[in-house]
């Protein structure tokens, strides 16, 4: 078993912190849970994983979280981006 802290946040902010016992492997989760979830667990992951990258091949991957952030902060900026693609967009054709 691992220890291992976590902060507990609430709006972007800390408010407390965790601290608990983890599995330091596979075998000890196993013990720890039982195969049934640990094979439920993995299964779900690896659903996840796919979805992700089939959502990233459907829709181009979209902006990183960082980006989007500071668009949605400066609206000016935004339509700064949207003015230079479309801009972009009558160059290459």
């Amino acid at each position: 078993m691992v220890k291992v802290k976590k902060d507990v946040k609430s709006k972007g902010a800390v408010v407390g912190t965790i601290e608990y016992d983890e599995p330091a492997n596979v075998a000890e989760a196993t013990k720890m849970f039982g195969e049934p979830i640990v094979m439920e667990l993995i299964k779900y992951a690896l659903a996840v994983k796919e979805a992700n990258k089939a959502r990233s091949k459907l829709t181009g991957g979209g902006l990183p979280k960082d980006v989007q952030k500071a668009l949605r902060a400066d609206p000016k900026l935004l339509e700064q981006v949207m003015k230079e693609i479309e801009k972009r967009k009558g160059q290459q054709k």
